[in-house]
Formats: structure tokens, C-alpha cells, sequence
């Protein structure tokens, strides 16, 4: 029999912790539509998965692009599923666009501990939102070609504009009221509800669980792997405590992600010599962002490779290689799996390609040597297999969002400093 996922399990043991529960249905229905007639914005409520289970006022265009086939059929409950994590671990409301360039908001919906899904809002378009809003076109699949239809194109400059103050004011008006309901807890029965009486930092750290556990459940590699940095920022904004301390907290918050699993930040030969000593830099945040990223990526390696054990040399390799330059028909050939096949069973899988994947695993390691040596940019770039340094910095924005110059600290400390 198959081994259930962690977060499936977690949520049977509460059975009548659903927004549905919360709510109640009447209840749920009246409040989408009141939100929706005083902001004209298309309004949902979905599930710790990202599914929805109410959508109310959804704009011409966004229903066109979900009859579609292919990408946009997954897009939807992915960028829901990422949102809804975003705004569970920094505990409020979270701006983004979605893949096709219309802005969305998410406020999460946290009841006694339970983290059961969130609140989206949006399908608007906007022209004035911060430089660093997230944009999930880089990351999540979807029809690059949508505009060149004319039906299509018509209904997207239908979408109304909107300031991006007046749509933030938006978000923090909803956020209080969903927090007022989560807190009443609607018609849930105290005997359904999870115990109460809990260290309110227990509680935090169940729900920042649960936020990583969506994403990994959905399998959205790219999404866990930008959710992880302001997971940590914000642990340690909250937390200020000793070096000590925040190993015992990062372990609690990564053991779930990957059970039974040994997580070690460092392993191999991947990393420069200074890296191994762990106690000097337990309280950079560098450091847990690469241990979460390490658990999150073995949580989502175990479950694949319990379906597919064949494929334990493909991951071999490119830990082995990931400071080379490693072409994806190298590794295919090494494996003696075809391209095609390669890449379509590891993109249905992880939600990014190979070249994706390994890119991922090459910024992760180029951020330690940009946080913790004296590197150049060029020189951390040509340690990670890009001989370019222009490409180098080109793929790291790509996947960070910021250039490696930008990321490295001019003393060589890491970020954590600066974030905090």
C-alpha cells in the first residue's frame, strides 16, 4: 500500500477543520458575494492544496484561459497553493501576479493552529506595484503565447487597472475581516476543533509546516524554493535567540518535511572548507536557508523516487556534478534515459524541467559561497559550472529575483544582517 503524504495525514486527523466547517456554506457563499460587490474583484476561498472550494465574480479572460488544455489547467491551484503559503509564513496578507500578469492577493485562514487554506482576491491588472511584487511567469508553466489570440487578447485588456495602494488597502480591509471569523470560529464545534491550550510558538510552527507541506503536496519545486528565504527571515525576525536555540528550531520546522530523514546542510565535497564549521554559522540565515532548502528537496526526491527508484542515479549525478557544466543530454546519456522521456516524467513530477531543477541546485550552493567566502562574483559563478559570469548573474536573477552582486554582502557575512 502507498505511503500517505504528511500532509494528508495531518489534516485526517482533523477532519471538520475545512473552511466549509468554519463557515458553513450559506455563511461562506454571503461573504464571498458581499466581498466581491464592494471591491468588483473576483474573490475565492481554497483549501490548504490550493484548490477551490468557492469563486465568485471570475473576469471574462480568467475563465477563457481554465477551459483551456495544458498549463493553464494547473496554474490556477499552483499560484493559489503559493500564495496562500506566502501569507501563512509572513502572517499577512501577500500581493503577487500570476503567471499571466494579473495581480492576486492572499490572506490565510488559521483556525486554533490549523492552517486550512486562505482567501484569494484580484484578477486585476496593475501598472504601478513595487519592482520586488512577485511575479510567477518565470516559474509556474503556462501558454506564453496567450496574448497573439485575438478573443483572448480582447479580454485581457477588458480587465480593469487598478493603484496598487488601493488594491493593498484592500488586502488588509479583508485580512481583518477573515481574521475576525477565524477567530469566532464560525459554526466549528468546540469538540471538532484541535486542542487549544498549546505553546503559541508550537502553533506558529505548525502552520509554517503546513505552508511548506502545501507546496511540497503540489509538488511545486520552484514555488517551496522562493517560499523558503522569508520563511526564515521571518523565523528569526521573531525569534532572536541564541545560535543554539535556532538549530533546535530549524530542525523541529524541517524534520516534518522529510520523516525519517537524516537533513545535513553540508555533505560532499560542494562547499568550501569554512562551511564545515556549522556551530560558527548557526545564526546566519544563509545557513537555514539552504538546510530548509535541503530538507525540502529530499522530501520531494523520497516520495518520487519511492514511484520511480530508477531514477536514484539521475539525482547521483547531478549532486556529483553540480559544480560543473552539466548539459541535460550528458545527463541522459550517463543514464540511459531518453531526453523526452527525461524531461517529461521529471516535469509532471517536480512542475519545473531538469535544467530548472539543476539551476535551482546551483543557486543554492552559489548563495553560500556569495554569503560566507571572499569569492568575486565571478569566481562563485565559475565554481558552479557557469564560465560566463554575465550568464552566471543572468540566471541567478532569473531565480532569485536580485543579482549575485546585490545578494553578496561586501564583508562576505551572508544576508541575514541585512534582511534583519
Amino acid at each position: 500500500m502507498e505511503k500517505k503524504h504528511p500532509l494528508e495525514s495531518s489534516c485526517a486527523q482533523h477532519p471538520a477543520l475545512t473552511i466549509t466547517a468554519l463557515l458553513g456554506e450559506k455563511r461562506m457563499e454571503a461573504l464571498l458575494h458581499k466581498i466581491a460587490g464592494a471591491t468588483d474583484l473576483a474573490v475565492a476561498l481554497a483549501d490548504y492544496r490550493g484548490d477551490e472550494c468557492a469563486h465568485i465574480n471570475c473576469c471574462n479572460f480568467c475563465r477563457s484561459m481554465r477551459a483551456g488544455k495544458g498549463p493553464v489547467c494547473t496554474a490556477a491551484s499552483a499560484a493559489n497553493a503559493f500564495g496562500i503559503a506566502q501569507a501563512c509564513v509572513t502572517e499577512k496578507p501577500f500581493i503577487y501576479f500570476c503567471p499571466y500578469g494579473l495581480m492576486l492577493m492572499a490572506v490565510p485562514i488559521i483556525v486554533h493552529g490549523q492552517y486550512l487554506g486562505g482567501f484569494i482576491a484580484g484578477q486585476v491588472r496593475c501598472s504601478d506595484a513595487p519592482a520586488d511584487t512577485v511575479h510567477l511567469k518565470n516559474i509556474l508553466p503556462h501558454d506564453r503565447n496567450f496574448l497573439n489570440h485575438p478573443g483572448i487578447r480582447r479580454e485581457f485588456d477588458a480587465i480593469p487597472v487598478l493603484p496598487y495602494q488601493k488594491f493593498l488597502d484592500t488586502a488588509h480591509l479583508i485580512s481583518l475581516i477573515i481574521y475576525q471569523l477565524s477567530e469566532q470560529g464560525g459554526p466549528l464545534r468546540e469538540a471538532d476543533a484541535a486542542p487549544q491550550l498549546r505553546d503559541a510558538e508550537a502553533v506558529l510552527q505548525e502552520t509554517r509546516v503546513s505552508a511548506l507541506l502545501t507546496l511540497i503536496y503540489q509538488r511545486q519545486y520552484g514555488l517551496l524554493m522562493q517560499t523558503i528565504p522569508d520563511l526564515v527571515y521571518q523565523t528569526m525576525q521573531q525569534y532572536q535567540t541564541r545560535p543554539a536555540d535556532l538549530r533546535t528550531l530549524f530542525v523541529q520546522l524541517a524534520q516534518p518535511l522529510a520523516p525519517g530523514e537524516e537533513i545535513r546542510p553540508f555533505s560532499g565535497t560542494d562547499f568550501p572548507a569554512q562551511l564545515y564549521e556549522q556551530a560558527a554559522l548557526s545564526g546566519q540565515a544563509d545557513y537555514w536557508i539552504f538546510y530548509l532548502t535541503q530538507a525540502a528537496d529530499q522530501a520531494l526526491r523520497a516520495h518520487f523516487l519511492h514511484r520511480h527508484g530508477d531514477f536514484a542515479p539521475v539525482f547521483a549525478m547531478i549532486d556529483e556534478r553540480v559544480q560543473t557544466e552539466l548539459s541535460l543530454g550528458a545527463l541522459c546519456r550517463s543514464c540511459r534515459f531518453s531526453q523526452s522521456y527525461l524531461s517529461r516524467l521529471f516535469r509532471s513530477y517536480f512542475h519545473v524541467s531538469v535544467m530548472d531543477y539543476i539551476h535551482w541546485r546551483k543557486i543554492a550552493c552559489a548563495k553560500l559561497y556569495l554569503a560566507f567566502t571572499d569569492l568575486s562574483v565571478t569566481q562563485v559563478g565559475y565554481h558552479m559550472g557557469y564560465n560566463d559570469g554575465s550568464y552566471f548573474s543572468k540566471v541567478f536573477k532569473k531565480y532569485t529575483g536580485i543579482s549575485p552582486s546585490q545578494y553578496k554582502r561586501p564583508d562576505g557575512t551572508g544576508t541575514a544582517a541585512r534582511k534583519l
